[in-house]
């Protein structure tokens, strides 16, 4: 298991159902927004160093994880 399938577990393991289905989502939702959110602030991050090809990568993947959880 990597890294990144870990904290997707914790976070996961930590997110009731009753808290998910609160917000009106499922916690794989959750999580993959949390994501998502995470990727468009590095795409920020990024374009504030004209890094403006990495943020667009950034962004993309950013949107290919909120298309998922849809």
């Amino acid at each position: 298991m990597t890294s990144d399938d870990t904290a997707r577990y914790n976070l996961l393991a930590a997110i009731s159902f009753n808290d998910a289905a609160n917000a009106g989502s499922t916690p794989e939702e959750l999580v993959d927004a949390h994501q998502a959110e995470v990727l468009r602030k590095a795409a920020d991050r990024f374009d504030a160093f004209d890094l403006h090809t990495e943020a667009a990568a950034l962004r993309r993947m950013a949107d290919a994880t909120t298309e998922g959880a849809r």
